[in-house]
């Protein structure tokens, strides 16, 4: 159907005069008045706008928040339970690995070094195993975004859900199936205290580096921090407790380093728990003490002092210590980062 060429000429007409009549009434100065009356009214209506997106609210309790990102987290780890089975394999191959290399260390002078390797291969390998943990944050940011803005939870209810639902269970469950299988092949510390405390020690190694790799992968600009900074901290680290083995003080003018050393704290109590109190000459017979002279001691509490470990009660615990407040301290920053992530506003 076609409109007569009459009514589309009065069409475009009366759009003409539309059009001038407003172009007239933008440079009237009854639209100046106006507009200095109503520009400040939008600017208040704007910036009450701003705010209150920005500003999050959360309906249900931190509690219920807290369990339902732990439910949600146990969902998705049982929709990835071959990643759990494949690790958990890798885990059993690298120990009995290790195991076999130094099976069945005898309670004698000249394995006391050998000891002393298998505790800093375990130091080791528990510090490498957590620089994966600082793709925990980054994998659902997007996700964490939309969520948190959208007032489903607090920063504190993620951080926490996602430590004690991801983390926490996967790094324990790893932490000891290397360090049993270790346990049962070289025969490292055969009682029951030395075994529970040789666990909790791999398990505080676990926890302190992974809450440094968290800090580093919860940031804004998380991609743009190398992994390789991380393991090249490690390195260094495990490079200079490793000098201890084999009794090199390493520059004593940098010996503050150690301070900041995750491994060094780790190894420091693994030795603690193995060697003191023990002996390693056989029936004490001066027969089997005289080969035992020079590079390795008999009596381990000297062993001890010669790293330059502390023999006192609180020189075990201090290790502790160092480690939980390293853990605290990185799993703050973490949880700053998250807490100052940019938000994302949907128009």
């Amino acid at each position: 159907m076609e409109f007569p060429r009459s009514w589309l000429e009065l069409s475009k007409r009366q759009h003409q005069v539309t059009e001038q009549l407003a172009n007239m009434y933008t440079q009237s100065s009854l639209y100046k008045e106006m507009r200095t009356e109503l520009d400040p009214l939008l600017g208040e209506q704007k910036a009450r706008r701003s705010s209150a997106l920005e500003e999050i609210t959360c309906v249900t309790p931190f509690w219920h928040q807290l369990w339902w990102i732990i439910c949600r987290s146990f969902k998705n780890f049982q929709g990835f339970s071959w990643v759990t089975v494949i690790q958990a394999i890798i885990e059993v191959i690298m120990a009995v690995i290790v195991g076999t290399t130094f099976h069945y260390l005898q309670d004698d002078c000249t394995e006391v070094q050998r000891r002393s390797v298998v505790l800093y291969l375990l130091t080791g390998y528990e510090c490498f195993k957590s620089v994966s943990a600082r793709e925990l944050f980054m994998i659902n940011r997007d996700l964490f975004l939309h969520e948190h803005t959208s007032g489903y939870y607090r920063v504190s209810s993620y951080l926490f859900g996602k430590l004690l639902a991801e983390l926490v269970p996967r790094r324990l469950l790893q932490s000891i199936i290397f360090t049993v299988i270790i346990f049962s092949i070289t025969g490292i510390r055969k009682d029951v205290n030395g075994f529970f405390t040789m666990i909790f020690t791999a398990m505080m190694l676990t926890y302190s580096t992974s809450s440094l790799s968290l800090s580093l992968g919860a940031g804004k600009n998380a991609e743009a921090v190398p992994t390789h900074l991380i393991i090249n901290y490690i390195l260094f680290m495990l490079f200079t407790s490793g000098l201890s083995l084999y009794h090199i003080n390493f520059m004593y003018d940098l010996s503050w380093i150690q301070y900041f050393s995750i491994p060094h704290y780790g190894f420091s109590a693994l030795q603690h728990n193995e060697f003191l109190g023990q002996n390693f000459c056989p029936e004490h017979k001066t027969a089997e003490i005289s080969r035992c002279q020079g590079y390795v001691i008999c009596a381990t509490e000297a062993y001890l002092a010669n790293q330059g470990i502390d023999i006192s009660s609180w020189g075990f615990w201090k290790n502790y210590v160092a480690l939980g407040c390293i853990m605290i301290i990185f799993l703050s920053m973490t949880y700053v980062q998250l807490l100052h992530h940019k938000k994302k506003r949907c128009f």
